[in-house]
């Protein structure tokens, strides 16, 4: 399995205790802005950052002179960091990570997907993008790559059982096993020529009636990805590593 695919895949974790994987999907010299650091950008899904829990409401009493001498009470707004943890492999087989905090650029709660903006010094290695119009292969064999329950990330093989309609969105059904915490992370193809290619987001587990049923996860096809960052205008998709 190539290393490329653990190293592009990140933990995420919100002061809230909760925790997901992301996928970074572009990171270039030509991301710099006038501070001189990198921009790199980090895919994951929406209720794994879910902007509803970043921010904290507290209440404040604040006593002013005025005619009855009333006691006003003032909400202030304070916003959560998402901590974004990439882990680099050397040669021996060894791991390292370093954490950094990331800011929050676009969602869609419908496509329950969002990009991270992290600010590094050094360029990261990138998951190579599947083509817009790749047909998913059914019963072509998969890897599954996230950051279970908060550890690195971990991979996970499976087969493809087609593609399924959940509400207005479309679902990549397959065996690879996932756990907590592996939303947000990607599901690639390998090929033996072109290498290996994201084909889509991990998003949840299958189940019944709110079971869960083992050995069955659902992804967002990466044709919705292309849409959704091209909805939210953003020029770097046009140079992102594809595979043919």
């Amino acid at each position: 399995m190539p290393q490329s695919m653990l190293s592009s895949s990140v933990l995420i974790e919100n002061k809230n205790g909760s925790s997901g994987s992301g996928t970074i999907i572009f990171s270039g010299k030509h991301a710099r802005e006038a501070d001189g650091r990198v921009h790199t950008y980090v895919l994951t899904n929406w209720h794994v950052i879910d902007p509803s829990m970043l921010f904290r409401f507290t209440r404040t009493h604040t006593r002013r002179a005025h005619a009855k001498g009333e006691q006003r009470e003032r909400w202030k707004v304070k916003r959560l960091a998402v901590k974004v943890t990439v882990y680099r492999y050397a040669a021996s087989g060894v791991m390292s990570e370093i954490s950094h905090q990331a800011d929050i650029v676009a969602c869609d709660k419908e496509k329950d997907l969002a990009l991270l903006r992290l600010r590094t010094g050094n360029l990261l290695p990138c998951a190579r993008f599947a083509a817009r119009t790749h047909v998913v292969e059914t019963f072509g064999k998969v890897w599954a790559v996230g950051c279970p329950i908060g550890y690195s990330p971990f991979p996970t093989e499976g087969i493809v059982g087609g593609i399924k309609k959940a509400g207005r969105a479309l679902r990549i059904l397959a065996s690879t096993p996932i756990f907590f915490g592996n939303s947000g992370g990607g599901l690639y193809q390998l090929h033996d020529e072109t290498g290996h290619k994201l084909i889509g987001v991990t998003t949840e587990v299958g189940s019944d009636d709110g079971v869960a049923v083992a050995h069955l996860s659902l992804s967002i096809p990466i044709r919705s990805v292309y849409e959704f960052l091209e909805r939210h205008s953003f020029g770097f998709i046009a140079r992102v590593q594809t595979a043919p």
